[in-house]
């Protein structure tokens, strides 16, 4: 069964109600472990439910009486109260009007910024130039010609036989996704990113193209390498993991976990070990040096790490972590350093206020616009 964001909302509420069945609850804990949103709103319901006005609906004693003050404060949904309180239970539904009310306020000052565009859905643009989206609510199983898709969240994995055309993953920015390939290699791709690639294989080789921030887990097929095109360079395996950044125009960041890849671009090529990354620059050629995990895989959790880093790349992130544009209105502040985390699950409010409150920067919107100052 797939949960959206309503049906999760409420199992975390019955979860703090006690009124959850064990089944139930078991989800909601792995859903939890395993889903940093998912985290990030249980620990939120926590912190509302731990409230004076909280602490008073968790009191079963008082629920009729605080039922009618939560709903005499919540008159747009008076009308839905019997059926809410059949559908999940009185405690349960007492909970959710609450933390409705409790959170408005947060939820108000949230909203507080640039009027948000339209949010762009991941897209699949098969070779015959059909588009398929990807999102939410789009069917999770779907039949073509020759090749079956099948969706769940944010995977998409598929069986097809013979079909060699080749197909487009576009991802937009705010958005990341894993792509399971029929032969088994896992490809999770980051922000603002596009990944090229056959439902089927021809031949003796695996070649797909990607230009943004993918990760990759390479299923091992003995005489059948596995060969990544980027903008700038080709990447050669067998079988192993890696990451590769191409966001910065006429750069290629290659960062070796396990095996050996080997990596042609320009005039070089280089064959990497664990734990070594090398970086092609048009201009300066291939630089090969060790790498922080931690760092460079910290997007895969949903996080943007960032140490004595000039503002100007920050304001590269921001546009593809949350779709809103920036410009910096004042020259001198463009190599103004900083460290810190950017969280994707987070408001941008979040970071924007922890940035004014450790630096004398300031910061308004025009439109959708965000000015740094």
């Amino acid at each position: 069964m797939e949960y959206n964001s309503e049906d999760i909302h409420i199992l975390l509420i019955e979860k703090i109600s006690g009124d959850i069945s064990p089944a139930d609850e078991a989800l909601v804990d792995r859903l939890i472990s395993e889903d940093p949103a998912i985290a990030s709103m249980w620990t939120s319901l926590q912190a509302t439910f731990s409230t004076p006005a909280g602490r008073e609906a968790l009191d079963p004693a008082r629920h009729e009486v605080f039922a009618e003050k939560v709903m005499g404060s919540l008159h747009q949904v008076r009308h839905r109260k019997q059926q809410l309180f059949r559908d999940i239970g009185y405690a349960a539904a007492i909970l959710l009007l609450l933390s409705v009310c409790l959170l408005w306020p947060e939820l108000r000052r949230r909203q507080s910024g640039p009027v948000p565009a339209a949010n762009p859905e991941v897209r699949l643009q098969l070779g015959n130039g059909r588009v398929i989206s990807l999102g939410n609510n789009s069917p999770q199983s779907i039949q073509l010609e020759d090749a079956y898709l099948r969706r769940f969240h944010d995977t998409l994995t598929f069986t097809a036989a013979g079909n060699e055309m080749i197909n487009t993953l576009i991802i937009p920015a705010g958005k990341d996704y894993t792509l399971v390939l029929s032969e088994g290699t896992e490809i999770r791709l980051n922000a603002a990113t596009t990944l090229s690639f056959p439902f089927s294989f021809k031949g003796n080789k695996r070649e797909i193209r990607v230009n943004g921030e993918a990760f990759f887990k390479i299923a091992r097929k003995v005489g059948r390498p596995f060969i990544v095109h980027t903008p700038q360079s080709v990447i050669e395996v067998l079988g192993t993991s890696f990451n590769v950044n191409t966001y910065h125009e006429g750069q290629t960041t290659v960062s070796l976990l396990e095996g050996a890849v080997k990596i042609k671009a320009g005039n070089e090529v280089r064959t990497l070990q664990p734990g070594s990354q090398a970086t092609y620059h048009l201009e300066r050629g291939m630089e090969i040096r060790s790498f922080d995990k931690t760092e460079v895989l910290a997007w895969l959790n949903g996080e943007y790490l960032f140490h004595d880093t000039p503002l100007q790349e920050l304001t590269r992130v921001i546009p593809r972590w949350y779709g809103v544009s920036v410009v910096l209105d004042n020259p001198d502040i463009v190599n103004k350093r900083f460290s810190g985390v950017i969280h994707k699950n987070k408001p941008l409010s979040v970071f924007l206020e922890h940035l004014q409150k450790t630096s004398e920067l300031r910061f308004d919107y025009k439109g959708s616009v965000l000015h740094i100052k």
